[in-house]
């Protein structure tokens, strides 16, 4: 179960997706339970999302379908490290660095 999150101390990187001009925020990061995804002003039906731990290999893929604007993705039951989180709607794709603790 992922925990609330509060504050300021959430937001940690705003990313922008230039196909649909909007703002994607991913917080709390470091975390130790989950990730948040806002998708700001989602435009798209569909959105793959995948975690990749620092060998290269994938240890998580979801597919996100009718999202809400605010995705949360349960990360507890990984090891500590660094991972990237990739978010992908049709050719677009972005990237961000999540570190687990």
């Amino acid at each position: 179960m992922c925990a609330k999150v509060k504050g300021y101390d959430i937001l940690i990187s705003i990313l922008f997706l230039i196909y649909c001009k909007s703002i994607v925020y991913v917080f709390k990061n470091p975390t130790k339970d989950c990730i948040t995804i806002n998708l700001g002003k989602k435009k798209k039906k569909e959105y793959q999302f995948q975690l990749i731990d620092i060998q290269g290999k994938k240890v998580l893929e979801k597919l996100i379908t009718n999202p809400n604007q605010l995705e949360k993705i349960d990360i507890s039951h990984f090891a500590k490290g660094i991972y990237l989180a990739n978010l992908k709607a049709g050719d677009k794709k972005i990237s961000k660095k999540i570190v687990i603790e």
